[in-house]
C-alpha cells in the first residue's frame, strides 16, 4: 500500500515557515530536512524546486506579513497532521477488521 500521508509526503515548512527564511538555507540543509522528513527520491530535483520557488520574488512579502502567514501555515500543518495520524488509524483498523 502507498502511503500518502506519510512524513515524505508533506512539506517541510516547519524549518522554513517563510520564503524569506527559506531562501537563506543551503542544498545541504534543504537536502537533510527533506531526509529526515523520510523523503527517499527525488531528492535533488525537490531541492533544486524548493531553491527556486523561494527565490521567487511573488512569494516574498513584507515581514510582518511573512510572519504572519507563516504562523497561519504552521497551525494548518498541525490540523494537517492530525487528519493524516486519524487516516492513519482508520485504515489500521478497517485493515484489522477486514
Amino acid at each position: 500500500m502507498i502511503r500518502r500521508t506519510g512524513p515524505s509526503a508533506r512539506p517541510v515548512p516547519g524549518v522554513t515557515p517563510t520564503p524569506a527564511r527559506a531562501a537563506r538555507l543551503t542544498r545541504t540543509q534543504i537536502q537533510a530536512e527533506l531526509k529526515r522528513a523520510g523523503r527517499q527520491r527525488g531528492i535533488e530535483a525537490e531541492v533544486d524546486r524548493l531553491r527556486e520557488v523561494s527565490r521567487d520574488d511573488w512569494v516574498h512579502h513584507p515581514p510582518l506579513v511573512d510572519d504572519a502567514l507563516a504562523q497561519q501555515m504552521l497551525a494548518l500543518l498541525i490540523q494537517l497532521d492530525a487528519a493524516c495520524t486519524a487516516a492513519d488509524q482508520l485504515a489500521k483498523a478497517v485493515e484489522e477488521a477486514f
